[in-house]
C-alpha cells in the first residue's frame, strides 16, 4: 500500500470516528463506510493509538481489534466558549465557538 493511500485511510478513520463521540464502533462498520480493508483500518487504529498520544488517549478498545470508542476531545483548560445556537432533528445540540465554528454535541447520559 502507498503511503499516500495510508494518509488517506488514516483521515478517513480519524474523520468517521471523531463524528460518532460515545458510539461503539466496529471496524467491519467503520471499513465498510470508509471502502477499506478491515486490516488496514485495524492497522490505522493502531498505529494512531501507538504513535499520536493526542488521539491514543482519546479512543478507548471495546473489544481488542474489533471495536473501539472515540471518547471525544476535553474540554477541560479550554480558554474557548461556546454558544447554544440550536438542536438536530435527532437531538443533538448545536454549539457555535467565537471562531463562528458549529459543533454537534450531545448530553452525557
Amino acid at each position: 500500500m502507498s503511503e499516500g493511500r495510508r494518509e488517506q485511510i488514516a483521515h478517513e478513520v480519524l474523520r468517521y470516528i471523531t463524528s460518532r463521540p460515545g458510539e461503539i464502533l466496529y471496524l467491519k462498520d467503520i471499513a465498510e463506510a470508509i471502502e477499506a480493508n478491515p486490516k488496514s483500518v485495524q492497522a490505522t487504529i493502531n498505529s494512531l493509538r501507538a504513535n499520536q498520544p493526542e488521539v491514543g488517549n482519546v479512543i478507548d478498545v471495546v473489544v481488542r481489534g474489533q471495536a473501539y470508542r472515540f471518547k471525544g476531545y476535553g474540554l477541560s483548560g479550554s480558554s474557548k466558549s461556546y454558544s447554544e445556537v440550536g438542536r438536530t432533528k435527532k437531538g443533538y445540540i448545536i454549539l457555535q465557538d467565537e471562531e463562528g465554528n458549529l459543533y454537534k454535541a450531545q448530553e452525557l447520559e
